[in-house]
């Protein structure tokens, strides 16, 4: 999940959009519009719980 936010964050970097051959921009993809960031913050925080609840459960045992 993570790797999509930085694909579209590569993606979207000037050098990346701008076709060598006409030097045509290509439009930004739409990060936000996906919801990938709100995802991955999502994501990241419930990994971030599960590690702790199976460290707490090792810890008690």
């Amino acid at each position: 999940m993570v790797g999509s936010t930085q694909f579209a964050a590569l993606r979207n970097r000037d050098e990346i959009r701008t076709c060598k051959e006409c030097g045509h921009v290509n439009s930004l993809f739409p990060v936000e519009g996906w919801g990938r960031p709100r995802q991955v913050r999502r994501t990241t925080a419930v990994r971030a719980a599960e590690a702790a609840m199976r460290e707490a459960a090792v810890t008690d045992a």
